[in-house]
Parts: C-alpha cells; sequence; structure tokens
C-alpha cells in the first residue's frame, strides 16, 4: 500500500514501512548555496513516527541515503545522524540498505540496527509474493531478479512539474510504477519496478521529461533507456492520485505549454 512517499508492506512476519532518501544534513549544502532552511531531521523523525502509529508498522525500512554527503560527512553530520537513528531505533526496529550516500554510515549505526549491503533484501508478501528490495545506485544481484516479481527502489527522486491557467508552476513529488520486460533483463518473466519519491520534501530530483535522457542512465542500472517505453511507466502522486502512463503525462505537459504560449514570429517587434 502506497502511503505518504512511502510504502507498506505485509510479509510473513510482521508490517514494514519502507521509505528512501531521508537526506539527513542536505540543508547544509543548501546554506552554501545561499538558502537557509531549519534542520530537518526533527521534522522526518516526527513523520515517520506519525505514519508508524497509522499504519501500525512493526519494522522500519530505510531504502538507501539516509545522509546527505556522499563520502565523508562533518562530525556534526554525522553526530546528527546518529541521534537520529537512536530516537527512531527507540520507537521500533529499523533496517537500512546502504544508499549512494551512505559512505562512512556503518561507523555512527547505533547497535540493534541492521544494515544490509547494497544489492538489497528479498521479502516474501502473505500473498507469496517475492519483493527485491533496494536503494537502486547498485546493479541488484542477478539470483534475486529471478526469484522475484516487482522491485522496490528509491535513488531517483522521480517529480512532476504542474502548470494551472494562470501560469502558476509546482512540482510536485511521485511514485513511478515502471514495467519491464524479462527479456530486456535476461530474465524468464517481466518484472515491475516501484520507484519512491525522497521522504525529504526538500530534496531536489528527476523530472519526469528527464527520466529518459540518456546521462540519466548511470543513476540506476534498472532504469536504462532502452528498458523504458513511456507507455510502460505509470506517474502515481503521493496522495494515491492516478495521474497516467508517462507517455501520458508528457504530452499534455507539452500540448499545455503549446496552448499557452506564442512562438516567436507571433510576437509584434517594437
Amino acid at each position: 500500500m502506497l502511503i505518504e512517499r512511502g510504502l507498506l508492506l505485509e510479509t510473513r512476519s510482521t508490517r514494514v514501512l519502507v521509505v528512501a532518501d531521508l537526506h539527513i544534513g542536505y540543508e547544509k549544502e543548501l546554506s552554501t548555496q545561499g538558502v537557509h532552511v531549519p534542520p530537518q531531521s526533527r521534522r522526518l523523525l516526527q513523520r515517520l513516527s506519525k505514519l508508524r502509529e497509522e499504519t501500525r508498522a512493526e519494522y522500519l525500512l530505510l531504502l538507501g541515503d539516509v545522509k546527505h554527503s556522499i563520502s565523508r560527512a562533518e562530525s556534526e553530520e554525522l553526530r546528527e545522524v546518529r541521534e537520529f537513528l537512536k530516537k527512531l531505533r527507540e520507537q521500533v526496529p529499523v533496517g537500512i540498505v546502504v544508499g549512494n550516500h551512505d559512505g562512512g554510515l556503518s561507523t555512527v549505526v547505533p547497535e540493534g540496527i541492521e544494515v544490509y549491503e547494497s544489492r538489497g533484501l528479498v521479502v516474501t508478501t502473505v500473498s507469496g509474493q517475492r519483493i527485491l528490495l533496494l536503494h537502486g545506485h547498485a546493479k541488484p544481484r542477478s539470483e534475486d531478479l529471478e526469484s522475484v516479481s516487482a522491485v522496490v527502489m528509491g535513488h531517483v527522486h522521480p517529480y512532476v512539474v504542474l502548470r494551472d491557467f494562470t501560469y502558476a508552476r509546482v512540482t510536485e513529488p511521485v511514485y513511478l510504477k515502471v514495467r519491464l520486460r524479462g527479456t530486456d533483463l535476461g530474465l524468464q518473466r517481466d518484472l515491475v519496478v516501484l520507484v519512491l519519491p525522497a521522504f525529504n520534501p526538500i530534496v531536489g530530483g528527476t523530472p519526469l521529461e528527464k527520466i529518459l535522457e540518456p546521462e540519466k542512465e548511470h543513476r540506476t542500472p534498472l532504469l536504462k533507456r532502452e528498458y523504458l517505453r513511456k507507455e510502460c511507466v505509470e506517474v502515481i502522486l503521493v496522495d494515491g492520485t492516478y495521474l497516467g502512463t508517462l507517455s501520458e503525462v508528457l504530452t499534455l505537459s507539452q500540448e499545455y505549454l503549446d496552448r499557452v504560449l506564442l512562438p516567436c514570429d507571433e510576437l509584434n517587434p517594437r
């Protein structure tokens, strides 16, 4: 079940709340660009606590990029991450799948928190469906892909740009539900990939029109351009509103721009 930038899974043993991309410490990078926002770790903790209570989740799985600094983090950021994880662990059992921003994270993870390697872990739902859970930057194990019917990942931070008749522009985070052909991946059956939006609301991401650009292929081995078909990528807002396929969303966006913006040759020169 999709729930506020996350996913609730009913496994055979427990109810698991899955979120991705907390990027604790991101506001420090923003401050170097002249943008000052308050620390987000307390707000993230409050939101996770509320979601855990609402969903009655018994386990929390963080799909990578818990912290923001990619290689080294300042001691202040590491202390913030450690304190955040400590408070989270006091509320609920926690697991972390390592993301590409999580270098050195293992040095500050409190005792009792499970840390999984970047290739992720496979869980089995109450219905018997096997799902691979990972951050998304690392190549999954071939045996895991062969054994599952779905993958849940983060890493991409997808969002859509919405406009209205006043020309106002707003960005909204989205889920992506991607259907991949098994033959493209060298698998015996097709695969569904669910891409979660970033849980931290202030981080940037990838607009839908950039998803298919070749230079974005390095972002994840599972979403290479040759694997993607616009009609096989579905777009869903965080409140559950279904926007349509990627093809439909991009077509509507272009039709809107064509309708409201005059071409240059129709402008009267001064």
